[in-house]
């Protein structure tokens, strides 16, 4: 039960983070959105890890995703069985 608290403080730090970066000025890259992508789709949030990459980061940051970020998505993916969003994934990055 501990483990599981701390993880989830960790998503809420992690946002506080994010907001700040935006607030401070600091230009989000590839890195920064792979990190929170990751960070969301280890605590299941996977729809929001997908709305990060492709609302946030083409259109507010004019960033393309790369191959870490898709992998990070889709290992969420698969650990937390949504196969609805892989199938969104995979139909971005294969057409």
């Amino acid at each position: 039960m501990g483990r599981r608290w701390v993880a989830v403080g960790l998503v809420g730090e992690g946002r506080r983070v994010w907001e700040g970066m935006g607030r401070r000025g600091v230009k989000k890259g590839v890195e920064h959105y792979t990190c929170m992508v990751d960070l969301l789709g280890r605590r299941g949030h996977v729809e929001e890890a997908e709305a990060l990459i492709v609302e946030g980061m083409v259109m507010e940051e004019g960033v393309e995703p790369d191959e870490a970020m898709w992998a990070a998505l889709l290992g969420a993916c698969r650990v937390h069985g949504r196969v609805d969003v892989a199938e969104r994934v995979a139909q971005r990055i294969y057409g």
